[in-house]
């Protein structure tokens, strides 16, 4: 009996201590108003600095695009001048002073650019012979008698014959050819009298064509023959 007594008894005690230790637990699992008030606390602060961190990374996106806008507008604008300054360059560089050349035998006479210098004249003064100092533009201009009795037609024929132009065209008492001959181009001009016959013949790069093409004009405009019905 007495045996049966203490299982009992510590049974008793055994239920009696997990009664309490789950009564423990549960209270323990239980948070309490001042800890559940900090969680929200702590749960209200990280929304708040999420939203912060967000609206900086915005800012400061938009900032570098601003950045990227104002830095690209500066390159472009520096492009912009640098093409405008090569392009005035190039003007300047295509713009020549011009200088009369008279012929005191066949009295023709014509203005030349400045960067062309005499090389020499003829003894028996036909013409002269400009070049420029690196010798890659040459210009002659020279007189011949018309001692054949030769026509513009019969001129123009021959010439466009010899050299197959490029361009060609023949008008009244005068003709023009223009043709390549290796890297250069070769523009020609030939006014025929009864006496006497006046010629220019201009060599220049092909790659310098847009710059030599106004002296061409240049030259066809000024280019002067009073005396090609007289022998000389």
């Amino acid at each position: 009996m007495k045996k049966y007594l203490s299982v009992v008894l510590g049974l008793i005690i055994v239920l009696s201590l997990t009664g309490c230790k789950s009564k423990a637990e549960t209270v323990s699992v239980t948070a309490s108003p001042q800890q559940i008030e900090n969680k929200k606390a702590i749960a209200d602060a990280k929304v708040v600095a999420d939203k912060r961190i967000a609206d900086a990374e915005i800012v400061a996106n938009k900032k570098i695009s601003d950045a990227k806008l104002i830095a690209d507008k500066k390159i472009s604008d520096a492009k912009e001048k640098a093409t405008s300054l090569a392009s005035t360059t190039t003007e300047q560089s295509n713009q020549f002073t011009y200088r009369l050349y008279t012929n005191p035998r066949y009295g023709n006479s014509i203005m030349y650019p400045n960067n062309l210098t005499v090389i020499r004249e003829p003894d028996n003064g036909d013409g002269r012979w400009f070049k420029t100092p690196d010798g890659e533009v040459e210009l002659t201009v020279s007189g011949a008698n018309n001692v054949l009795g030769s026509t513009v037609d019969s001129m123009y024929y021959a010439a466009v014959k010899s050299v197959n132009p490029s361009y060609k065209k023949q008008s009244g008492n005068w003709y023009v050819i223009s043709y390549t001959e290796g890297d250069k181009v070769v523009y020609q001009k030939t006014v025929v009298g009864k006496g006497s016959m006046d010629t220019f013949i201009l060599k220049y790069p092909i790659n310098q064509n847009d710059k030599y093409s106004k002296v061409v004009e240049e030259l066809n405009k000024s280019f002067k023959t009073p005396s090609i019905d007289e022998c000389h």
